[in-house]
């Protein structure tokens, strides 16, 4: 009776340990399991925050979620591990008394069912980080695209604004000082422009990596990344345009201000010009020679530009009055060349034509100086009042003719 009652007690013994494992074990699964399930519901949720904050909040919630249920699994798989080597102990010695192999094969069914038990659980975490992983990278690419979305708004922002400044109004210029203020400012602004456009391209170039690891909103992100940097594109293609007008602008300006500083000195050279003077002619046709030379590239360089803006542009003012000015001086300057022309022929004429009447003069006097004066019989005062009359009618005659 004592040996049985000893394998009585020893039988509830190891039956309680065994009983206090297993329901440990299944405490623990449940809770195990409720972490498992909220982890489960995180990874096939589907919604995705759009703010940043949002979607870091939500990403570190759901790695909180993996830890916890990490931990969770740790607690059914120690003491699904100590029940599991108790029963190993059992199968091993085959009874829980005296009497042998009672309960082998209850105790192998036993074993085996723990060790599904366990295994089912391994799997359960293994599946569920495989999903977790999955989940992760796609926050993580969102989190991503929601930092580059918030970039991209910033970006577009910022050239907007610049945009709406410095695109909003534009001129050539009234001066070369003035075109190479402005030609300044652009030039600053470039810098600018190419960081914007540096910048955007980052961004794009950054998403499409993202887009290519497969993220699920990838077509709305990429399109959003190449409208902004098309924007700045053609924000930094007019900059660049209206830097290279500013440059020509301020060529021509330089060009038509030495035109106009050679026109003051025809001018003044046409003034000392004395009409009748043999070199007049030569010396006409070599400032007219000059003035075309003066004011032909800068007038092609000025339309030209005019041309390239628009006519009806008010951005052209400065350069159509300075076109206008030169044209007007031109028009000036021709005609004053025009009228001293006509006035040395004028001139001219009339000297040739006291040069002729003189030399015809003086070949006249020279003649009657020889013919009557020198070997003429005027000389002679005659013997008699009768020569003396002779004489003195030839002199009234040629003083007659000498007036």
């Amino acid at each position: 009776l004592n040996h049985v009652w000893s394998d009585i007690q020893k039988l509830l013994h190891e039956r309680r340990i065994i009983i206090n494992f297993n329901v440990a074990f299944f405490e623990r699964l449940g809770e195990c399991y409720g972490k498992m399930s909220s982890l489960e519901v995180a990874c096939r949720d589907t919604m995705i925050p759009i703010e940043v904050e949002a979607v870091r909040e939500f990403l570190e919630k759901f790695k909180n979620l993996r830890i916890e249920m990490l931990s969770s699994v740790m607690n059914p798989l120690m003491v699904g591990n100590q029940l599991l080597e108790k029963l190993k102990d059992i199968a091993n010695v085959g009874s829980l008394d005296s009497r042998p192999d009672q309960i082998l094969e209850e105790s192998k069914r036993s074993v085996t069912l723990v060790e599904t038990w366990l295994e089912d659980l391994s799997d359960k975490r293994n599946n569920l980080e495989t999903a977790f992983l999955n989940r992760k990278v796609q926050l993580e690419q969102c989190l991503i695209l929601a930092q580059l979305t918030k970039d991209l708004i910033e970006l577009e922002k910022i050239l907007n604004k610049q945009r709406d400044e410095i695109l909003g109004t534009f001129t050539l210029g009234d001066s070369s000082r003035h075109a190479e203020s402005l030609l300044q400012d652009y030039r600053t602004w470039k810098i600018d422009a190419i960081a914007l456009r540096d910048k955007s391209l980052k961004i794009t170039r950054t998403t499409e990596d993202v887009v290519k690891q497969g993220s699920f909103i990838g077509d709305e992100a990429c399109s959003k990344a190449y409208s902004v940097l098309a924007s700045c594109t053609e924000y930094f293609d007019e900059i660049d345009l209206r830097e290279t007008l500013l440059q020509q602008s301020k060529d021509f300006f330089l060009k038509a201000e030495s035109a106009l500083k050679r026109f003051d000195e025809l001018e003044r050279e046409m003034k000392n010009l004395r009409p009748g003077s043999p070199n007049i002619i030569p010396v006409h046709l070599k400032l007219m020679q000059e003035v075309s030379t003066a004011i032909n590239n800068v007038l092609e360089l000025g339309y030209s530009l005019i041309d390239e803006v628009g006519r009806t542009k008010p951005e052209v003012l400065g350069v159509k009055n300075v076109v206008d000015e030169i044209e007007r001086r031109k028009l000036h300057l021709e005609s004053a060349f025009s009228k001293t022309s006509e006035k040395h022929i004028r001139v001219s004429e009339e000297l040739n034509s006291f040069l002729q009447q003189y030399n015809d003069i003086f070949s006249w006097i020279e003649t009657q100086k020889l013919d009557k004066i020198i070997n003429g019989p005027i000389n002679f005062m005659g013997n008699n009042a009768q020569q003396a009359k002779e004489c003195l009618n030839m002199h009234q005659q040629l003083l007659r003719e000498l007036e």
